[in-house]
C-alpha cells in the first residue's frame, strides 16, 4: 500500500509503502518499533529504511521507505521520514510505547516529532557502545564545546575549571593542572551501613619522551599518517591494547566493527588539535569508561541494586553523572568528561539512551539487532544471487518473497493457527528455556535470599508447557505464570492489568476481532472490496484504498479472505471422495457374491494390497476416541511409533 510523501522534492526522491496484510493482523500487539536503514540494496543508489514492530520478541516489517538524496535542502530528508512514520501512527493507529534507532540525528528528530510524548525513545545499546569506543580511540580531535554552566546548574559539585583544554583559561594551563594519569587506576568500593563509596588511588605521573616532536601509535606508524584514512583508523583501533583486567562480557566483546568516523563525532568535533602531543583519551582508561557507561545504560527504577533497594530516576541520574565525573576528574580526563557530558550525560541526551528515563516499564528490545538481522537476511538470502538489482526488482522481491515468508513465519505466533495442536517455541522462548537450564544447574552459594516470586527467585522446575506460554512482561514481575510454583508453598496471585506488559495475546485477539480481515469461526468473511472500503473509512479521510479490492489483481499477496474458498474446496473434495468410496464398497460387495474363479483371484489380490486399510483404520480410531470406555491414547504421537502417529493423524481435530 503506497504511503503519501511530501510533494517538495528539492533534492530528494523517495517511494514508501506499507504491508497491510501484516499490519492488520499484528498492529494490536506491536508496542515497540525499531527503525534503521541500509545501503547497497539496489542499483539506483536508494537508501532503504524499514520499520520493524516487536511481536513476542521477534521483528515484523510493517513498511519500507526508499529514498535518494542529492544536495537536499536542510531537514528535507527528515520530512520524508516524518511522513513515513506518521502514516503508521495516524492511518494504522499503532500504539507505540518504545522506539529504537541508532544514533542518527535525522531519525531521532523525525521520530521524536511524530510519536506521542509518552513514547520512550531508546538509542541502541550496541550502537552506543560502539560509538563511544570508536570516539575514545580517535586521539587527535578535540571534543565539542562543553557547556559547564549547564552542568554546574544541575550539579553544583562540578568544578567550573574542569573543562577541555581549549576552553580553559590560558593562565590555568599549567603542567600540574593538565596532568593525565597514564596507567589504569583501580577503583575500590567500600560499603558502610549499606552505603557505597568509591575511593580511587591518586594518579601516578608517567615520563613521556617524544623524539623529533612526533608521537607514535602502538603499531609504530606515525599518528598523523594513520589518521589520514579510514583504513588507517581501523588499523589503529585494532592495535590498541586496553591493558586492564576488567571483563565486559559478550556485550562489549561484540563491539569490534565501525561504520566510519562520521558516526563517532558530535557537531563541533571536526577540528584536529594543534598540539601534536594532544591525546584525547589514553588507551588504559577506555575499557573502564565503557564498563561504567554500560552499567549506567542498564540501570532502572524497577531493578534493585546490590542492596536490594530501588532507586528513583532522579537518584539514578545523580549517581551516574557523579560516578562518570569523578572517574574523569581523578584521572585528569577533562577532554573525555567534556565529550561524555555533551554527547551522553546532559539532560537532552541522557533521556535518549538511559533506560531509566522511562521508569514505568522496561522494553523488550534494547538494540536494533532485529533490523540488522532483517537486512542481513534480505541481502544474503533474498538478494544473494543479485548484485545491486534494479529498484523495481527490489520492490518486486519484497512483495513476492519477503512478505510471504513473514506471513508464514508469523503463523508461529498466532494463537488461532492450528488451534488444538502443540505450538513450537518462539525464538525468544527457545533462548529463555536454554538460559533457564544453564542457570538452574548452578549453585546459589552461601548467601541467603528472601523468597519473592515477584522478583523472580526460588521456584520449582516448571511444567514443560510453561516454556510454550511464557512471555517477558515489561513491568514487575517480568515473568508471571500459574505454572510457576514457589518453593515456600505460597501461591502466585493472578495479574489482571491487561496492559502493554502482559496483554499481547488478549490485544491480538481483540484486534483480530475488530479488523475486517478477521472474523469469528463459523462467520463468513467479507469479500476484499468490502474489506478495503471499511478499512479505508476506519482509518479516516485521505487514506489510500486497499489494492486488494481491484478485480483481477495479479498481486502475489494472498489475503486472509481466501481462506473460506479453501474450506469450500475441502468440502467439495470430501464429498467427491465419499461418492468414490461408496462405489468401491459396492464393487467389493458385488465381487464378494460372485462365485467365478476370476473374482476369487481378484479378491485375494485386494487382500494382499490391504485395500481400504487407511479408511478402516480411520474408522477404528474415531470409534475408539468417541465411543469406547478404554483408556484414551496420548494426544501427541510418540517419536518412532507409526501406530501412534497414525492414531494422532486420524483423530486430531475430530469433533463428535
Amino acid at each position: 500500500m503506497p504511503i503519501n510523501l511530501p510533494d517538495d522534492r528539492g533534492g530528494c526522491t523517495a517511494i514508501a509503502f506499507a504491508l497491510p496484510s501484516l499490519i492488520r493482523k499484528w498492529a494490536g500487539t506491536i508496542r515497540e518499533v525499531a527503525l534503521d536503514s541500509t545501503f547497497n540494496t539496489n542499483k539506483a543508489g536508494f537508501e532503504c529504511f524499514s520499520l520493524l514492530g516487536e511481536v513476542f520478541g521477534s521483528g515484523l516489517p510493517v513498511g519500507f521507505l526508499l529514498i535518494k538524496t542529492s544536495n537536499p535542502e536542510p531537514n528535507l530528508k527528515e520530512k520524508y521520514i516524518r511522513a513515513y512514520a506518521r502514516h503508521f501512527v495516524e492511518d494504522w493507529n499503532i500504539r507505540v510505547k518504545q522506539c529504537l534507532t541508532d544514533k542518527d540525528i535525522t531519525e531521532i528528530n523525525a521520530l521524536l516529532a511524530e510519536l506521542p510524548d509518552d513514547v520512550k525513545y531508546q538509542i541502541c545499546f550496541w550502537h552506543s557502545l560502539r560509538i563511544i569506543k570508536g570516539r575514545l580511540c580517535v586521539l587527535a580531535r578535540r571534543p565539542a564545546p562543553y557547556d559547564v554552566q549547564e552542568a554546574f546548574s544541575e550539579f553544583d559539585w562540578i568544578a567550573l575549571d574542569f573543562v577541555p583544554i581549549a576552553q580553559l583559561d590560558p593562565e590555568l594551563r599549567t603542567a600540574d593542572r593538565l596532568q593525565v594519569a597514564q596507567n589504569a587506576i583501580p577503583t575500590i568500593k567500600l560499603r558502610f551501613a549499606g552505603q557505597t563509596s568509591e575511593v580511587s588511588a591518586p594518579p601516578r605521573p608517567k615520563l613521556i619522551i617524544n623524539l623529533n616532536r612526533t608521537q607514535t601509535d602502538p603499531s609504530g606508524d606515525r599518528l598523523d599518517q594513520v589518521l589520514g584514512s579510514v583504513e588507517g583508523l581501523e588499523q589503529l583501533l585494532d592495535s590498541f591494547d586496553d591493558e586492564t583486567t576488567d571483563n565486559l562480557g559478550d556485550d562489549l566483546d561484540a563491539v569490534d566493527r565501525f561504520d566510519g568516523p562520521a558516526s563517532w563525532f558530535e557537531n563541533g568535533e571536526t577540528v584536529f588539535a594543534e598540539d601534536k602531543n594532544y591525546v584525547f583519551c589514553p588507551a588504559v582508561h577506555r575499557q573502564q569508561i565503557l564498563r561504567i557507561f554500560m552499567r549506567h545504560f542498564c540501570e532502572h527504577p524497577l531493578l534493585p541494586d546490590r542492596n536490594g533497594l530501588n532507586r528513583s530516576l532522579k537518584q539514578i541520574r545523580y549517581d551516574a553523572v557523579f560516578e562518570m565525573y569523578k572517574f574523569c576528574e581523578q584521572r585528569g580526563l577533562r577532554e573525555v568528561w567534556g565529550y561524555m557530558w555533551t554527547a551522553w550525560y546532559c539532560p537532552a541526551k541522557y533521556k535518549l539512551w538511559a533506560r531509566a528515563s522511562q521508569p514505568d516499564f522496561i522494553g523488550r528490545w534494547r538494540t536494533t539487532m532485529a533490523v540488522e538481522n532483517f537486512w542481513r537476511n534480505l541481502k544474503h538470502g533474498t538478494l544473494h544471487h543479485l548484485l545491486h538489482p534494479r529498484l523495481d526488482q527490489l520492490v518486486y522481491l519484497i512483495a513476492t518473497e519477503v512478505l510471504p515468508s513473514f506471513e508464514a513465519k508469523m503463523q508461529l505466533f498466532d494463537p488461532e493457527f492450528l488451534k488444538g495442536r502443540s505450538k513450537a517455541l518462539t525464538p525468544f522462548q527457545r533462548q529463555f528455556k536454554k538460559g533457564w537450564k544453564v542457570l538452574a544447574g548452578r549453585s546459589l552459594g552461601t548467601r541467603e535470599y528472601k523468597t519473592d516470586v515477584s522478583r523472580w527467585t526460588s521456584v520449582h522446575p516448571p511444567d514443560p508447557n510453561f516454556f510454550r506460554q511464557v512471555i517477558r512482561r515489561r513491568t514487575i514481575p517480568f515473568y508471571h505464570h500459574p505454572l510457576l510454583k514457589p518453593k515456600d508453598g505460597s501461591t502466585i496471585d493472578p495479574i489482571e492489568d491487561g496492559s502493554i506488559s502482559d496483554g499481547d495475546v488478549v490485544e491480538l485477539v481483540s484486534t483480530a476481532a475488530s479488523n475486517s480481515t478477521a472474523a469469528p469461526r463459523g462467520v463468513k468473511r467479507k469479500r476484499a472490496g468490502t474489506v478495503a472500503a471499511e478499512a479505508s473509512s476506519s482509518r479516516g479521510t485521505g487514506a489510500i484504498d486497499d489494492p486488494f479490492e481491484l478485480s483481477g489483481s495479479s498481486s502475489p499477496i494472498r489475503p486472509d479472505e481466501y481462506e473460506d474458498e479453501e474450506d469450500d474446496a475441502v468440502q467439495d473434495f470430501i464429498k467427491a471422495r465419499i461418492i468414490e468410496l461408496e462405489k468401491g464398497v459396492h464393487i467389493l460387495k458385488q465381487q464378494l457374491g460372485n462365485s467365478d474363479k476370476s473374482s476369487k483371484i481378484w479378491l485375494r489380490a485386494m487382500k494382499r494390497k490391504n485395500i481400504g486399510n487407511d479408511v478402516a483404520q480411520m474408522a477404528s480410531d474415531v470409534r475408539h476416541i468417541s465411543s469406547t470406555g478404554t483408556v484414551r491414547h496420548t494426544t501427541w504421537a510418540r517419536p518412532g511409533k507409526s501406530a501412534s502417529t497414525r492414531y494422532t493423524g486420524n483423530t486430531m481435530g475430530y469433533t463428535k
